[in-house]
């Protein structure tokens, strides 16, 4: 199947090539104007930055030329170009130096202002995000104000194969897209995270042809690609129905309000988003508009008309502030998807996780097999999970507990499929099936990430195999009563203290326990009760709790080593103490390095 049918976009391209007054923001590199598929095409500077390359055979120009072929290249060329007749506008930020180079956060959230205030609707980042410590205000600020102008923004969610979000793909008005192969199946470099999955969407992302800086054509990989597909898809539906508002545009390419409970994103469905728009709109008004759209694009007039809908601030959660965001150039696309699925996985990825492993089915046989176990035992009067608990727990029937699929969940999101590295630890598996579940049931997985299940492994679900060396299942309840209470403090005082900072951690978005920083807030967690009781010291000194940061410890060297600040603030002066604890995450098993203590900003 070629790229543009499996994403639906064929019939849309029938329909429209798109008009100029849609413009759609490209924050890439320069790109390589003098090539022939560019010709009678509208790309543009913004602000006076040189949209041309000085060096067709930098990184940055091959970049930036590729994915501006597939928005604005001319129809007929070796390119997707999907939404050519749309006016493309060029806000370069990669150097075109021999060594790419970084941009900070504070240099993204200012392009992203630039593009907007130029009239962008929507804007492609096909970026990669590495570290920084500044400028992250910057950034969410910009976004947040894409937010309120009702500019969409389409963001490549990565090609690390990590299970993390930056505050760019975690953002709610933001649409990160991961890449699929030609079969639609999830490619095993996208980065994921509950937000990808939740928010985001799918496209082809797999050997897609487009121009290149030295006059030709050249195949690329990954979610680079991927996400102009999404961006150019929301520019031929606003160029179909440019009367419709920001938010119903998003709402039909996300199909916002259906999504699924999975790190996997679902697939962009271009045509579904058309009807989805057809059906939404009035009839009489969208004749109208769509004589107007044939008439522009046989004679090419100009419009007269302006539209102007600004969606409502949309109201933004506290975001984790640890991972800076800062474009590398190519990061998000690979030269070769077999030379990827070949190699070796030089270091190991290490899973240290919080949620709840549930049995699922992985076939119909495996469930009929169940059930005639269940029918020769004493299921009567037991509720279901009571009899998958009865059955499972008989020796007899642990070939169907080899055979189940347990599978981990976080905050109800499917994340991981479970396999024992040591057969023998099956029965960590079954001590996690309880018979009377409750909400405060918790279990903590540990060991390393495997390949992306293959869909017959689990009844179609497709998410990361986590090979575990350890897991143990408690009620949160018992969690909070473990914890050392100090002498003067009551139990009644002591143990609400402890369920919020419990419960502020938890609540921290996309913790898959898959970064060497949410591996070691999760080992504080469960592992170390001193950050309850410092908390309950600064709670009884009018203090809030305020922030949680994980930053590279000074002591790092041949070890990986992290510092866990906590920050609390003073409710009536507002001045902020900082404490900090030391945790080593080199290998497996994290273990304490120093104990808490103040924390001066070293």
């Amino acid at each position: 199947m070629d790229n543009l049918s499996l994403v639906k976009l064929g019939n849309l391209t029938e329909l429209t090539s798109g008009i100029p007054e849609i413009k759609l923001g490209l924050i890439d590199g320069p790109v390589a104007i003098g090539h022939p598929d560019f010709v009678n095409t509208s790309i543009h500077e913004i602000l006076g930055n040189s949209v041309a390359c000085t060096r067709a055979e930098s990184q940055a120009c091959s970049h930036g030329t590729f994915v501006a072929g597939m928005l604005g290249g001319k129809r007929g060329s070796g390119a997707p170009s999907i939404c050519c007749d749309c006016t493309i506008l060029v806000r370069p930020i990669f150097s075109e130096k021999a060594e790419p180079t970084n941009a900070s956060p504070k240099e993204l959230a200012q392009s992203i202002l630039d593009c907007i205030h130029a009239g962008a609707r929507a804007i492609n980042m096909s970026v990669a995000l590495s570290h920084q410590s500044t400028g992250l205000g910057d950034l969410k600020e910009a976004l947040d104000y894409s937010a309120k102008r009702g500019t969409i923004i389409v963001a490549a969610a990565g090609n690390k194969g990590t299970l993390a979000s930056s505050v760019i793909t975690s953002h709610p008005w933001v649409i990160p897209v991961a890449a699929c192969d030609s079969q639609g199946w999830l490619m095993r470099e996208s980065n994921l995270g509950s937000s990808i999955g939740r928010w985001g969407l799918m496209a082809s992302g797999d050997k897609v042809q487009s121009l290149s800086s030295d006059g030709g054509y050249v195949t690329m990989s990954g979610t680079s690609v991927a996400a102009p597909f999404v961006t150019g898809a929301i520019g031929l539906l606003w160029s179909l129905f440019p009367e419709a508002s920001p938010n119903l545009i998003r709402s039909a390419i996300t199909r916002k309000g259906s999504r699924n409970r999975s790190l996997i994103p679902p697939l962009l469905d271009a045509w579904d988003a058309y009807q989805f728009l057809t059906n939404n709109l009035s009839y009489s008004k969208l004749i109208t508009e769509r004589g107007k759209i044939m008439e522009q694009n046989e004679q090419k007039e100009e419009r007269t008309a302006e539209v102007a809908q600004l969606l409502a601030a949309t109201s933004i959660p506290e975001q984790d502030a640890r991972a800076a965001v800062v474009p590398q150039i190519c990061g998000t696309c690979q030269k070769s998807l077999e030379s990827a699925y070949n190699s070796e996985v030089s270091e190991a990825t290490y899973i240290y996780v919080m949620g709840r492993i549930e049995p699922r089915f992985p076939s119909i046989s495996i469930e009929k097999e169940f059930a005639q176990a269940a029918g020769r035992g004493e299921a009567k009067g037991l509720t279901d999970r009571q009899t998958m608990h009865s059955i499972l727990s008989k020796r007899e029937n642990h070939y169907l507990a080899r055979k189940i699929c347990w599978v981990m969940t976080i905050e109800g999101l499917e994340t991981y499929i479970l396999k024992p590295r040591d057969p023998g630890d099956l029965d960590l598996l079954l001590e996690a099936v309880r018979s009377e579940p409750s909400r405060n049931d918790l279990d903590v997985v540990i060991g390393i990430k495997g390949p992306m299940a293959p869909p017959q492994l689990c009844n179609g679900l497709q998410v990361p195999i986590v090979f575990f060396d350890q897991v143990y299942s408690f009620d949160v309840g018992s969690l909070i009563k473990s914890v050392p209470r100090p002498e003067k403090k009551a139990a009644k005082e002591f143990e609400p203290v402890v369920t919020e900072l419990f419960e502020r951690i938890m609540q921290m978005a996309d913790n898959a326990g898959a970064t060497d920083e949410y591996r070691a807030l999760n080992y504080l967690t469960v592992r170390y009760p001193a950050i309850y009781v410092t908390g309950a010291q600064e709670f009884e000194r009018n203090c809030s709790l305020t922030g949680i940061e994980v930053l590279p410890s000074r002591l790092s060297g041949v070890r990986k080593i992290v510092d866990v600040v906590f920050t609390y603030t003073n409710r009536e002066t507002d001045v902020p103490e900082m404490f900090f604890v030391r945790v080593d995450v080199t290998e497996e098993f994290p273990f304490l390095v120093t104990k808490m203590s103040p924390y001066y900003g070293r």
